[in-house]
C-alpha cells in the first residue's frame, strides 16, 4: 500500500494525493471505531483518563511531570513496558529498554524541565498533551497503529514483531502528521464524539483486541 499522500512515482508528498486520500482514511477510522465492542468503547473513552491517573501517580502529583516521563519513553514502547520504565526512572533517575536519547529526555524532564522544552517530534508531543489533559479536544496521538487504521492496514503486533524492515510512516513530517489529526478530528464530529482522541484510543484498542 502507498504511504499516505505520497507520489509512488517520484516518492514526494503530493497535497492532491493526501486529499483524495483523506475520505478514505476517515471512513477507515469509523469502520474500526463501530467495530469496537461496548467493553472497548468504555475502556477506549476512558483511556487516556487513566493515564493522567498513573501520570499524577509517577509524578507525586505533578501530573505534567508523570506525563512528559512517560512521553519521553514511549516511542516504539508498548503501554506496559512504557509505565513500567517510567515507574522504574521516577524511583531510581534511570531505566534500562530505551535509547539514550530518549532517556535522556526522561531525565531531563525528572530534574525539572517542562516537557514541552524537551519533547519534540509530533507524536511524543501529542501523546504528552492527551494523557496531561484529556480534557483538551485538540491533540491527537497518531502512533504507527493509529496511522494503520487510518490507511486500513492490518493489525501486526506490538514491539519488536510490529517493526516493518526499515519502513518509514513518515509521520515526523509536520503535514502528513497533521493530515491524520485532522481525519480522527473529522471521524470523531461524524461519530459525534466530543474528544477526538476518544476515538483514536477506542480504534487503537479494538485494532489490537485489548484495552491495556
Amino acid at each position: 500500500m502507498a504511504k499516505f499522500g505520497v507520489d509512488p512515482h517520484t516518492g514526494n508528498w503530493d497535497k492532491n494525493i493526501a486529499q483524495s486520500q483523506f475520505k478514505t482514511s476517515v471512513e477507515n477510522i469509523i469502520a474500526k471505531y463501530k467495530e469496537a465492542s461496548p467493553e472497548f468503547v468504555k475502556g477506549g473513552h476512558e483511556w487516556y483518563d487513566k493515564a493522567n491517573e498513573e501520570a499524577s501517580t509517577l509524578g507525586r502529583g505533578d501530573v505534567v511531570k508523570g506525563a512528559g516521563i512517560i512521553a519521553a519513553l514511549s516511542p516504539q514502547k508498548g503501554w506496559a513496558p512504557n509505565l513500567r520504565m517510567a515507574h522504574e526512572l521516577s524511583r531510581t533517575g534511570t531505566t534500562t529498554g530505551q535509547t539514550d536519547v530518549q532517556l535522556n529526555k526522561a531525565q531531563r524532564i525528572l530534574a525539572g524541565e517542562h516537557p514541552t522544552d524537551v519533547l519534540n517530534g509530533p507524536k511524543e508531543t501529542n501523546f504528552f498533551h492527551n494523557i496531561s489533559d484529556p480534557s483538551n479536544p485538540h491533540h491527537v496521538t497518531v502512533d504507527r497503529h493509529a496511522h494503520d487504521i487510518a490507511v486500513g492496514k492490518p493489525f501486526i503486533g506490538m514491539g519488536k514483531k510490529a517493526k516493518r524492515s526499515g519502513e518509514d510512516l513518515g509521520l515526523g513530517a509536520m503535514g502528513r502528521y497533521k493530515h491524520f489529526v485532522h481525519a480522527y478530528q473529522h471521524a470523531a464530529g461524524e461519530l459525534e464524539v466530543s474528544l477526538p482522541h476518544q476515538v483514536q484510543a477506542t480504534t487503537w484498542v479494538t485494532h489490537r483486541g485489548a484495552v491495556g
